[in-house]
């Protein structure tokens, strides 16, 4: 009852505040959603004209589940003063347990493009949220100024060319972690399939399997910080085993070409665990440069280990590499070719790899460390030697 109560009270108010009608029961160009809402926001979406603006009063949101946008709309928090709560959007949803399950979102763009999403705090109901955010043939979309905490997928974006994604921050579920019996597969902050000139700036992305995992042809990573993940920075393919299916279109989510001419600058790229930058499954032409990325990885025979010195799983050394043919994931992957790494001066001590088909490294600044040029399929970690580290949890390896 006082569920329904809220919810009646929500999507009378978001009347009240709406502006501009084209008659009575038209469309509306401007609602305004106040706290505390249940369930308004899919009641405004189906009320608000095409390319009209939503805004999320400051204080919390929930919804029962996905909210669905299938027209150009502009979705909005209201803008605070620094230090305050915003807008926060509390969404029940859930992670995929397997590959090839359906991805639960909470906000689901499709066939939108141009819309835009800006200043909101997204929240998973339960311990573990599913997907924040899903473009799919949505070309032009934007995300910015949002924050994204314990979900498994922040964004995916499928088939959607010339999205921005910028200024969000987002921090991954650790519940992909080995140390924590693995309950999901994986947590990645950005997922990129099949979209040309993509922009990924100036994001904050932490903590899972992998930072930001890009396909397709065109796209930039720049300004970033990204840290305490697996993989930093992934140009590779998304393969049939490692399927994704969409809610709506029930698409699997492969890629239709890897990485391909992805620009990787200015970013900074520390601590985690296996690579920075891993150029991977193909990856062609990208050009990496500037980009302060050091301390990624450990030697192989070091663990990394949490604050209580309990073994999470073991580091390699390298803060970048351009992969060769390899069976690091269990299943096959191609070369890597012609691309281009560029040390700077200002970035001394990254540790780099070239393996593939030439692909260069110009240190010509004086900076950077050549290792040995070996496929990372030598670097194959194996999860279950928690064993061989039984004598040296002693809290004294770095914290992840």
């Amino acid at each position: 009852m006082k569920t329904t109560f809220f919810s009646f009270l929500a999507i009378l108010s978001f009347l009240i505040f709406s502006c501009n009608k084209e008659d009575e029961s038209g469309p509306v160009s401007e609602i305004i959603i106040p706290a505390d809402s249940v369930d308004a926001l899919a009641a405004a979406i189906d009320e608000i004209a095409p390319n009209g603006v939503i805004i999320l009063a400051a204080g919390e949101h929930c919804e029962s589940g996905t909210i669905l946008i299938e027209k150009t709309i502009k979705l909005i928090g209201v803008d605070v003063p620094a230090g305050e709560d915003g807008a926060i959007l509390i969404v029940d949803t859930g992670p995929i347990y397997t590959y090839g399950e359906t991805l639960d979102p909470a906000i689901y763009v499709f066939q939108a493009p141009g819309t835009r999403i800006e200043n909101i705090e997204l929240r998973p109901k339960g311990e573990i949220g599913g997907t924040g955010v899903i473009f799919e043939e949505s070309e032009g979309a934007i995300l910015r100024g949002c924050t994204f905490t314990k979900h498994q997928y922040n964004v995916v974006s499928q088939n959607s060319d010339n999205v921005d994604i910028d200024d969000n921050y987002m921090e991954c579920t650790d519940a992909w972690l080995p140390y924590l019996a693995a309950e999901i597969p994986e947590a990645i902050g950005i997922t990129i399939v099949n979209g040309v000139n993509v922009h990924i700036h100036n994001n904050v992305i932490k903590g899972g399997l992998i930072g930001a995992w890009v396909t397709d042809d065109g796209g930039t990573v720049d300004n970033n910080t990204i840290t305490k993940s697996y993989i930093g920075v992934i140009p590779c393919a998304v393969t049939p085993e490692t399927q994704l299916t969409l809610p709506k279109s029930s698409k699997i989510i492969t890629s239709n070409m890897p990485g391909t001419k992805w620009t990787i600058k200015d970013n900074s790229i520390h601590e985690n665990l296996w690579f920075g930058i891993l150029l991977f499954d193909g990856s062609i032409e990208c050009h990496v440069e500037n980009n302060d990325c050091t301390g990624n990885g450990l030697s192989e025979d070091v663990p990394y280990v949490d604050d209580d010195g309990e073994f999470m799983f073991f580091g390699t050394g390298a803060d970048i590499e351009a992969g060769g043919e390899s069976m690091v994931f269990g299943f096959p992957t191609v070369a890597t070719k012609d691309n281009t790494i560029i040390v700077g001066a200002d970035n001394p001590g990254v540790r780099v790899k070239i393996c593939g088909t030439n692909n260069s490294l110009d240190t010509s600044g004086g900076a950077g460390i050549v290792l040995d040029r070996v496929s990372s399929e030598k670097e194959v970690l194996d999860f279950s030697e928690s064993d061989q580290v039984s004598d040296k949890k002693d809290g004294s390896y770095p914290a992840f």
